[in-house]
């Protein structure tokens, strides 16, 4: 009685409830613009969250989530304290309050991404429900809301929920640079097919995705099929192909496909832009 007394009158009263629900999402969005190989068209490079003035530098599709570390500060434990409270509501109550709270928390500080490794850590540690609340609701967050901080945390939580529903819509999802590196980090938890499904993300992707794709797939057991493709195409990004040359030369087994006889075209000219990166 004394806990249901102080969470009922010791706080402040809560904003309204959000409408964060919308047809209009970025995954909608992102679907709108697929091409007919699978890959994203131009025209969804910039999301429709996106705000920027005119004279504002802005980073590439995934690059300030490569550059932001860990937040260890004072006001970041915090938050993360505040996120757990909230999404233990939501996975016990499925009420509209909570899950309304949460979306503000994540979606009006841009900062939480920086601690949404250990959010995540702890999370996991709770060990809360997934059914009937919480998948639901990551899942919402991922395919029916339109701010990219929602997308990312909806695909984070959906990646320790073990229901294989949401694959198809990570593997769209993830043809966007900004949203590669969680996207994987889902299926590698999810997916049956993990390097099939790793390798026709990273051929869609083709800058901070992709340098973050071939990483995680140079670490893997990989048929000659794949290495065959880090050494004839894996290390093209429009970053830089330093990044990515020594892994792809070396996962790809370049050496080896170098002392065969004979090479055809494709491996001779690819072979000289590795070496030259």
């Amino acid at each position: 009685m004394k806990n249901w007394l102080k969470n009922t009158f010791g706080k402040s009263n809560p904003k309204p409830p959000l409408e964060w629900q919308t047809e209009d999402s970025i995954l909608a969005f992102l679907k709108s613009h697929l091409n007919a190989d699978g890959t994203l068209q131009a025209e969804a490079d910039t999301l429709p969250d996106e705000e920027r003035a005119d004279d504002e530098i802005s980073f590439a599709a995934g690059l300030s989530d490569a550059l932001v570390g860990a937040d260890e500060s004072k006001a970041a434990r915090a938050r993360i304290k505040r996120l757990l409270e909230l999404i233990t509501r939501v996975a016990r109550n499925g009420d509209a309050q909570s899950k309304s709270d949460f979306y503000r928390e994540i979606t009006e500080n841009e900062s939480v991404i920086g601690i949404i490794d250990e959010y995540l850590e702890k999370l996991l540690q709770s060990a809360l429900p997934v059914e009937p609340y919480l998948f639901d609701y990551a899942y919402q967050l991922m395919a029916k809301t339109p701010h990219r901080n929602a997308v990312k945390f909806g695909i984070a939580i959906l990646a320790l929920c073990q229901n294989k529903k949401p694959v198809d819509d990570l593997k769209v999802l993830g043809l966007h640079d900004e949203f590669t590196v969680f996207a994987t980090l889902a299926l590698v938890n999810l997916s049956d097919y993990l390097v099939d499904d790793l390798r026709q993300l990273a051929r869609g992707v083709h800058g901070w995705g992709r340098i973050q794709l071939v990483d995680r797939l140079a670490e893997m057991d990989l048929p000659p099929s794949v290495r065959d493709w880090l050494v004839r195409e894996g290390y093209r990004n429009s970053i830089l192909y330093e990044y990515l040359a020594l892994t792809c030369a070396t996962a790809g087994q370049l050496r080896e496909k170098l002392a065969d006889t004979t090479i055809d075209y494709d491996l001779y000219y690819a072979a000289g832009e590795l070496l030259v990166a």
